[in-house]
């Protein structure tokens, strides 16, 4: 016959099965694509079909009607920094990091010519022909119009 640990043990695990739910059976894999999507899709095919994900739209600007639509959507919305000014120190700091960042721009530019200086000598040259005869047409404008 059974003992009585032998009934208490089934007891137990009776009333576990009772109190914790079921296991969930295991999820169906997705089926594989077929073709990749078309976000991924390349050649003159994937730019006759619409777009059919959100990344499809990145860097698109909005059509005149959305504009539209938006526009009328924030009709009568006060922006939540109307009226503030920035502190004087807040100004200085804007105007530091503007000139820092135009500075930076200016030595870009000057290491990238001298990059194509040393480097492609002919699209240098090139490059410098048309900055002189852009300067003369401007220089002939101005004298014109005095």
């Amino acid at each position: 016959g059974a003992h009585i640990g032998d009934v208490a043990v089934m007891f137990a695990c009776l009333s576990l099965s009772l109190i914790r739910p079921p296991l969930a059976p295991p999820r169906a894999q997705p089926p594989p694509r077929a073709q990749p999507p078309r976000a991924m899709a390349r050649g003159p095919e994937a730019l006759a079909e619409p777009p059919r994900f959100p990344i499809d739209r990145t860097g698109r600007a909005h059509t005149e009607e959305s504009r539209a639509k938006i526009s009328a959507a924030n009709k009568g919305n006060v922006p939540w920094n109307r009226g503030r000014k920035h502190s004087e120190e807040t100004r200085r700091k804007i105007a530091e990091a503007t000139r820092n960042a135009m500075l930076a721009r200016k030595e870009r530019q000057a290491a990238e010519r001298e990059r194509m200086r040393l480097e492609e000598p002919e699209q240098y040259a090139e490059m410098l022909a048309n900055e002189t005869a852009q300067r003369k047409a401007t220089a002939e404008r101005a004298l014109e119009r005095k």
